[in-house]
């Protein structure tokens, strides 16, 4: 081989390297970056964890016939609470799915306690009621920078060059933490100004 082509082929080597341990780095970072954005998710969601006693002991005093509601309540936030490893994204998927099912029952109970004006106007389910839609807006904040960073890693891991080293690595990609369905539809104003 003449000179030129081995500059050629060093080079193109070279090259080829950089780009391999660029894309490395990129995997790692954005994974990194999800995994970090999704604690920050965690320490927000553990905020209505610790309020859903107060909220459950508050609401038992005034809706006694609702007491299955309250209990499911309970049985979300130990499953929501429940430990679970968050660089699988299976694991990942069912904490996000048992987080979206406690919130909708939160929904469903602030729902059927504009059924009992005592509860409505108690001072403690006031309280409790501003102090959680203050963490519902930091959830929504937090889920904001997390799905963002899903999204990132995800484009990584499935564009080229990322597509053919991420399964090298065992990169998969991370669910997006939606929220539930019923928050999607159209709200009917009439019922509440009606």
């Amino acid at each position: 081989m003449d000179m030129p082509t081995l500059v050629a082929l060093g080079v193109f080597v070279i090259l080829g390297a950089y780009i391999l341990y660029r894309t490395h780095s990129r995997i790692v970072v954005t994974a990194n970056e999800a995994e970090q954005a999704l604690a920050s998710v965690d320490v927000q969601l553990r905020k209505r964890h610790d309020l859903v006693p107060q909220v459950v002991a508050t609401a038992r005093k005034f809706m006694s016939h609702e007491a299955s509601l309250l209990e499911r309540l309970t049985e979300l936030r130990a499953r929501a609470s429940a430990p679970y490893d968050k660089t699988k994204a299976g694991e990942v998927a069912a904490h996000l799915e048992a987080e979206r099912a406690l919130q909708a029952e939160f929904r469903q109970l602030f729902s059927l306690a504009e059924g009992y004006p005592e509860l409505k106007s108690d001072e403690s389910m006031a309280r409790v009621q501003d102090t959680l839609e203050e963490v519902e807006g930091n959830i929504a904040a937090a889920r904001r920078y997390y799905n963002a960073s899903v999204m990132q890693h995800r484009n990584v891991i499935q564009t080229f060059p990322g597509n053919i080293l991420a399964p090298q690595m065992g990169a998969v990609p991370l669910p997006y933490f939606e929220t539930d369905d019923s928050t999607r539809g159209v709200v009917d104003v009439a019922r509440h100004f009606g």
